[in-house]
């Protein structure tokens, strides 16, 4: 089913917050917008700038927290943004309840509590798992690419519930990764066995995750990097648990490029801005 047509351009991302859908755009200002699920926009909200209700460059979560805030990654300053989900709404403004300091080159980014946050970060020569406020020393290093390290092992992040495990599908590797930070352990799952991408020759594999806080959606686009967010295609979304155990796989008609999900439903957005609200059949091997 179609929520929205082709009425917000340079959307880049959503993320599904309470009865609201968010939309992320880097092309145009105000930079987010907000819906309802059956698509009636509300506010828009968010401007760039330094300010602290502002945004250098901002890539919406996919999170929505207990007390009410979306959570907005400020990438090149290095800083968690919590925004007032019903006070932006409506104040039609963003209204930043609180600012976290995170570590330089924090990729992506994990909002547990206010104690605690988890950041996929790249150093020189691998990425890492850090949980803010912890020291370096408890980092798990994930894996030591060859240079440049910067796009090719490129990930998702995305935690359970508890933010005691995490999943990190790899844009440019048919992978995904799982860690538990109580046991320790890291391991790794390719639903296809596909062959790595080569610096020269980049492949896309998953281009978007979301979690309902048990499941893992990843979104499979499976497409050469020239081809990628261009040619048309049926889309996998591949499900899996918080251990790395496969549960199946949802194919789509629809070109999505980005994905989020409630307790009940899927939502996807495409390059023309469209967005679509998924009821999602049985699942397929």
């Amino acid at each position: 089913m179609i929520l929205l047509g082709d009425t917000l351009p340079g959307v880049l991302g959503i993320v599904v917050a309470d009865k609201y859908i968010l939309t992320v755009s880097d092309e145009r200002t105000p930079l987010f917008t907000a819906l309802t699920k059956n698509g009636a926009r509300v506010a828009d909200f968010g401007h760039k700038g330094h300010a602290t209700s502002e945004f250098t460059t901002t890539s919406i979560l996919k999170q929505y927290t207990e007390d009410g805030c979306i959570v907005a990654n400020d990438i090149n300053a290095n800083k968690l943004k919590l925004i007032d989900l019903h006070k932006t709404i409506d104040e039609k403004r963003a209204v930043v309840k609180r600012t976290i300091e995170m570590p330089p080159a924090s990729l992506e980014s994990w909002y547990v509590d206010s104690g605690r946050q988890i950041v996929l970060q790249q150093h020189a020569d691998n990425f890492s798992l850090h949980q803010n406020g912890k020291s370096i020393k408890d980092s798990k290093k994930l894996y030591a690419p060859h240079a440049p390290a910067f796009p090719l092992y490129q990930s998702r992040l995305c935690a359970n519930s508890n933010g005691r495990k995490v999943a990190l599908p790899m844009m440019y590797m048919d992978k995904i990764n799982f860690y538990d930070f109580e046991k320790d352990h890291l391991s790794s799952v390719s639903v296809y066995d596909a062959p790595a991408s080569k610096d020269d020759e980049l492949h896309v594999y998953y281009c978007s995750t979301c979690t309902d806080g048990d499941k893992v959606y990843a979104l499979y686009m499976n497409q050469s990097n020239e081809d990628s967010y261009d040619v048309p295609k049926n889309m996998e979304i591949h499900v899996l648990d918080f251990d790395g155990v496969y549960l199946g796989r949802y194919v789509v008609q629809e070109y999505i490029i980005d994905i989020d999900c409630d307790d009940e439903s899927l939502y996807g957005l495409d390059l023309e801005g469209n967005i679509y609200k998924f009821t999602l059949p049985k699942l397929k091997g």
